[in-house]
């Protein structure tokens, strides 16, 4: 018997120790913008397989289910099924085209990860401390580019492949570090609490303006949910905030002044009907979106069609770029998917965030509420980046979103009553 227990547990420890490394390498990719690869979600289904298989188990929860399954159903099956004989004949820009198109049942196999995080017991302790890993990293990392780089946009563009993304990425992560940083209420609190905070900064340096939206709303939601418990976190917090805040407004040739001027000619340029810029491509992009829209109201035009349509009007001169989305997850899910997207992108939002209020109301304890509000922040502050962006583009921002998603969720169960 004690042999049996003594193997059981080595291979138990194997697993847990597999589990732990995917999120150490996975999110230590993300920082490194090498594209944190749809392989890692495969050895995270070969560990799941084989815990499913050791176990005989397996944790169902239906919202889990239908955060994983919708996407699938009435946005890859909708493509597919009302779209079906143009979906290889794209004239533009196949290869995102592609990922769109099947990402949604790339994260399908999460749905063995509840099973596993319960069955190798593995805490939300070690998932929420590689996240402070990741975010004091990525501190170092980009302290490092922003200098060697001279806070150059254009050259940060070069360095970051997908910076928009990447940086509403980072950002996202750190707002989840802030938090566990705030709840910490050790010694260690107010050192991490100022390099996640810097990380922001130095994101927000990198000059993409849409990153900046949600950060006023997640931080406020953050202080105010903390403030009666852990004041003096917050106030420091609070205080920190705004200092770095002044520093990076005030300080010669700010990025920040820089990108709020641009801004300022973008919509000057507008005025006179110009939209070779920034804003006005975005604005181009979304009338367009909502025009498409009406004309397939139910399940869109395909995103094929979609990219074939806008490319050829930015040949005849009527559009100022052509791009695969439409800078807003809204207006693209409408216009590719109709309603059937609409619906389906606003439930991959709303149903997890009704989730972490629920579950906090129900279950208010200590180390739920870290869970919860790291789970509201999370998802809130990427709804309110998607309404400048299509943050699902390309795979470590969709692997990403589902991953930690799944992953607090999973977490949240084990402190059902």
């Amino acid at each position: 018997m004690y042999i049996e227990n003594l193997l059981k547990n080595k291979s138990k420890n194997l697993i847990l120790l597999g589990l732990m490394l995917n999120y150490f390498l996975f999110y230590t990719n993300l920082v490194l913008d090498d594209g944190s690869s749809w392989s890692l979600v495969q050895i995270l289904v070969f560990i799941s397989i084989i815990s499913v298989i050791k176990y005989k188990s397996f944790s169902f929860n239906f919202i889990i289910t239908l955060i994983l399954f919708i996407g699938f159903f009435f946005i890859t099956l909708n493509e597919y099924i009302s779209h079906f004989n143009k979906i290889l004949s794209y004239k533009y820009l196949s290869e995102p085209l592609n990922n769109m198109v099947y990402q949604f049942s790339y994260i399908i196999p999460l749905i063995f990860l509840p099973t596993l995080i319960k069955e190798t017991n593995f805490k939300e302790n070690v998932f929420f401390n590689i996240i402070l890993y990741a975010t004091i990293f990525s501190a170092i990392l980009n302290s490092y580019w922003n200098i060697k780089l001279d806070f150059s946009r254009a050259l940060l563009v070069q360095k970051f492949s997908v910076i928009i993304i990447y940086d509403y990425c980072i950002i996202a992560i750190s707002l989840i570090s802030l938090t566990y940083s705030i709840q910490l209420r050790n010694r260690w609190s107010f050192l991490f609490i100022t390099l996640s905070l810097i990380n922001i900064i130095l994101i927000v340096l990198h000059g993409s303006r849409g990153a900046w939206l949600g950060l006023p709303i997640a931080l406020f939601f953050i202080y105010m949910s903390y403030y009666k418990t852990h004041f003096s976190q917050v106030f420091f917090a609070t205080i920190t905030s705004i200092l770095l805040t002044l520093i990076i407004v005030y300080s010669p040739q700010s990025p920040i002044i820089q990108r709020i001027d641009q801004f300022k000619a973008d919509t000057s340029e507008i005025r006179e009907n110009n939209y070779y810029s920034s804003t006005g491509t975005r604005l181009s992009l979304w009338k367009f979106s909502i025009f498409e829209f009406k004309t397939a109201p139910f399940n869109g035009i395909g995103i094929e069609k979609f990219t074939n349509n806008l490319c050829d009007l930015k040949e005849k001169g009527v559009i100022p770029v052509c791009n695969p989305h439409a800078h807003n997850i809204l207006l693209q899910e409408m216009a590719t998917h109709g309603l059937l997207g609409l619906i389906t992108i606003i439930t991959i939002f709303l149903a997890p965030t009704t989730y972490f209020i629920s579950f906090w109301r129900k279950y208010n304890n200590r180390k739920v509420k870290l869970i919860c509000i790291s789970g509201i922040v999370f998802t809130t502050y990427i709804f309110i980046c998607g309404l400048t962006d299509y943050f699902f583009l390309i795979g470590f921002s969709s692997l990403l979103f589902y991953l930690t998603i799944i992953s607090l969720m999973s977490f949240s169960l084990n402190y059902k009553k």
